[in-house]
């Protein structure tokens, strides 16, 4: 609760623009970073889900593939929760015998956005960069 963030490389020609895509690139550093701490730990991920608010971001989505280097899908109903709601509903209902009919009727694929090499060499780049200085603020963030 007690942890703070940073904006490092800012200069007078930043803009707001600038910032939040700051923002969303970071999240999507510290999504890797995540992703590769789950590799080590035995839990390999080979894809990702994106649902709710962001994934009505073609571009946060865009971002997140080129990032990680994984495709990120959506579904066709982007609120995972009431799409999951609908699906105990209509188990429960007696429209479908099982869970797993359910989903494999009602679950639809949305938009795939798939890593682009040239800027997730970019990115890759930069990644180090979050990976370095996350190390050397570590002690202002975490800060007692």
């Amino acid at each position: 609760m007690e942890s703070k963030g940073a904006i490092v490389g800012l200069t007078l020609s930043s803009t707001r623009h600038d910032i939040l895509k700051g923002i969303l690139d970071s999240l999507c550093y510290e999504l890797k970073f995540n992703i590769e701490t789950m590799g080590k730990s035995g839990i390999p991920i080979q894809g990702l889900r994106a649902t709710g608010g962001g994934a009505r971001s073609p571009l946060w989505l865009q971002t997140k593939a080129d990032v990680t280097g994984l495709t990120v899908e959506t579904l066709e109903c982007k609120e995972a929760g009431c799409l999951g709601s609908a699906v105990l509903a209509a188990v429960g209902a007696g429209i479908y015998d099982t869970i797993e009919q359910a989903v494999k009727q009602m679950v639809r694929p949305g938009m795939s956005y798939r890593p682009r090499e040239e800027q997730s060499g970019r990115y890759q780049e930069q990644y180090q960069v979050y990976k370095s200085l996350y190390g050397c603020l570590k002690p202002v963030f975490h800060k007692m």
